[in-house]
């Protein structure tokens, strides 16, 4: 099954697929098919998987293109939406000393705040000084999906990224309130990426291993078997209150290892290398920088 990203060929913005990503050999999809949206990718893959596969064996495909780390983008559609869901991981609560939730927390991370896979997040200390981390699974959605069960939410989804949810935790609780959005809706607090990995090519049911380092310290480590909504039921969630389309993107929460449960709470700050990591599906390197 072909993967996808989205990446700078020059001053244009291009949809590639391939099938060696970690190789960073892809293919233009808008030369090939047309195509402009990543959602386009999702929805068609398995047609598009083998329209490729027969453009190879006939030896018409175009010129292979190698990308840079830094020239990928994050792999949404401008029309895109992104949401995610907190507190879903049981050794996250573990860490916390809250109780289980009856259902998801959801909040939304708004276009503003999704960043590329390689580079700086910059963060304005008047309002972002105890800056943190979340690796988290990202499901791309390959369908429509409105109030589906759990099981067709699971048949909904197309392709899995690996994001870092920034937080800044001084909005963690203000004035008895969560600002769940201010916490982590600012500029570029979304890094997303590298690349579209179809569901297809992983063992999502198995549990796929998911890490975050702090400058070489490994600080998260743990397993998406520790969910406490999967997958399936994290969509499902979400659909009931909005309809989804091809291309949208839901964060599924992150495991235990957060600075602000750390003791002494070693907030993230200027030059700090966050690299975020998922079996099989790639991994995120950015840097913080203040402002």
């Amino acid at each position: 099954m072909l993967y996808c990203a989205k990446a700078l060929a020059g001053d244009e913005v291009d949809v590639l697929v391939g099938r060696t990503p970690f190789a960073g050999e892809w293919y233009s999809a808008t030369q090939l098919w047309g195509l402009t949206s990543t959602g386009e990718y999702v929805a068609n893959r398995h047609e598009l998987s083998a329209k490729f596969d027969e453009l190879a064996r006939s030896d018409n495909l175009p010129a292979k293109l190698t990308v840079e780390p830094a020239d990928y983008l994050p792999p949404v559609d401008p029309a895109g939406k992104v949401f995610a869901v907190g507190l879903n991981y049981h050794d996250h609560l573990k860490e916390l000393g809250v109780a289980l939730p009856e259902e998801p927390y959801m909040f939304c991370k708004p276009s503003n705040t999704w960043n590329r896979p390689v580079g700086d997040v910059v963060a304005d200390t008047a309002t972002a000084s105890k800056l943190d981390y979340e690796v988290e699974l990202a499901v791309v959605l390959g369908k429509d999906a409105k109030n589906l069960s759990p099981a067709d939410a699971l048949a909904a989804v197309g392709g899995l990224m690996v994001a870092n949810d920034v937080s800044a935790r001084e909005w963690y609780v203000q004035s008895t309130f969560l600002q769940w959005v201010r916490m982590k809706g600012q500029d570029g607090f979304c890094p997303l990426g590298p690349w579209i990995t179809p569901v297809e090519e992983v063992d999502l049911a198995g549990g796929l291993g998911i890490r975050c380092w702090v400058n070489g310290e490994l600080r998260q480590s743990s397993s998406t078997k520790q969910q406490i909504f999967n997958v399936g039921e994290v969509v499902s969630f979400v659909s009931t209150s909005l309809t989804l389309h091809p291309g949208d993107v839901v964060l599924t929460g992150s495991p235990a290892g957060v600075a602000m449960c750390m003791e002494g709470q070693p907030w993230l700050t200027d030059g700090d290398e966050v690299v975020c990591e998922i079996d099989g599906l790639g991994r995120l390197t950015n840097t913080m920088r203040t402002a």
